[in-house]
Formats: C-alpha cells, sequence, structure tokens
C-alpha cells in the first residue's frame, strides 16, 4: 500500500496514464502494479541466491517493520508532490531511494547482495517491459510529463523510468529481507569436499 501512495504522488507532475477509476491520485492500477512490480523485483533478486535463502517471517514483525519504513517514505513522497514542482517528484523519489537503501543496508549488511542484483535484473525488465509497451501503444510516451523528464531516453524509454526501475529493485528486496528477516544459509557442501 505505502508504494500505491507513493505512486500516486507522481501523478499528475510526472506520469498521467489513463485509468479505470481514479480517487484523487490513486487508481486500482497503481495498486496492481505495485503488487507486481514487488513481486518481480523480489523475484529477480533472489534469483541468483534462491538456494540460499530461508525466512520465518512474523506476520506482526513484518507488519511493524514494513510501517517503520514506509511511512515516512510515504510521508516524504506525498510532501514533496504537495510543494516540489512537478519536475522535482522523481528526483525526490531516486533520492528517497538511496536513502532507503543505505538504511536498510546498514540494518542488515547481508542483503546488499540482493539489492545488487534485484537493481540490475528490475532496470533491465522494466526497460524491456516499457519498449514493448511503447512499441504496441506508442501514443502512451504522452503519460509522461516531458517537463518532469530527463533530456534523453533509453531505447526510447524516459531515462528516470529506468533509473526508477533500477532504484526500486535495489529497494524492495532490501526491504523485504529486513522486514521478513530473510536469511542466507551456508552453502551445502559437495560430496567430494572435505571439512577443513
Amino acid at each position: 500500500m505505502p508504494g500505491a501512495i507513493i505512486a500516486a504522488a507522481h501523478v499528475p507532475a510526472y506520469w498521467n496514464p489513463a485509468t479505470v477509476a481514479r480517487i484523487g491520485r490513486l487508481s486500482p492500477e497503481d495498486l496492481l502494479w505495485v503488487m507486481a512490480a514487488g513481486g518481480i523485483s523480489w523475484y529477480l533478486a533472489a534469483l541468483p541466491w534462491r538456494a540460499r535463502l530461508t525466512a520465518a517471517p512474523k506476520p506482526r514483525v513484518v507488519a511493524r517493520r514494513m510501517l517503520a519504513i514506509g511511512a515516512p517514505a510515504v510521508l516524504v513522497m506525498v510532501g514533496a508532490a504537495a510543494v516540489a514542482e512537478g519536475r522535482y517528484v522523481m528526483p525526490v523519489n531516486l533520492g528517497l531511494m538511496l536513502v532507503l537503501a543505505a538504511v536498510l543496508g546498514r540494518l542488515r549488511p547481508e542483503g546488499r547482495v540482493l539489492a545488487l542484483s534485484g537493481a540490475l535484473g528490475f532496470a533491465g525488465f522494466h526497460l524491456l517491459e516499457d519498449v514493448v509497451f511503447l512499441a504496441i501503444w506508442p501514443e502512451a510516451i504522452g503519460y509522461w510529463v516531458p517537463a518532469a523528464e530527463l533530456p534523453f531516453r533509453i531505447l526510447g524509454v524516459p531515462a528516470y523510468e529506468v533509473l526508477w526501475a533500477a532504484g526500486y529493485g535495489a529497494v524492495w528486496p532490501l526491504l523485504v529481507f529486513f522486514a521478513c528477516d530473510v536469511r542466507f544459509t551456508e552453502p551445502a557442501s559437495s560430496p567430494g569436499s572435505r571439512a577443513g
């Protein structure tokens, strides 16, 4: 839910897509997108390490940790959307993601490898997704507000989108790693190895 509110903070200053419905700035698509992006970014971040990851999440602890990180993030983004000119909403979001990555990386340093694989994996996925999206619906490039974009694109995709995906792909897996008490297990010994 915090991610959907943060996504809504980008409307209409940075991104103003057609939606099926809107309550204020929030749309059903925001909720669906955030759930999908979270699942995909976690999957891509964890994929290289999947055999070594284990978790025993406790629902109350997860909720408390998500709230402790998510509530301040929402306040920063909603505040930025309210007071900043539209062209600053995405830079504030990227700065916020850097701060969150630093805090979460400090809280659980062993999860930093997930931030790297998540950033690379989700940035690549989101770039490909947007390239296909724009190939099918070229007029959708108008959903992005030109005054809020960087002056260049990557394969026709607004550069901020790729930077955002790298940031999200780094931060969300770190947040899941922290909130759900995910741990790395020791790699299994191969049958021919000897303990030293």
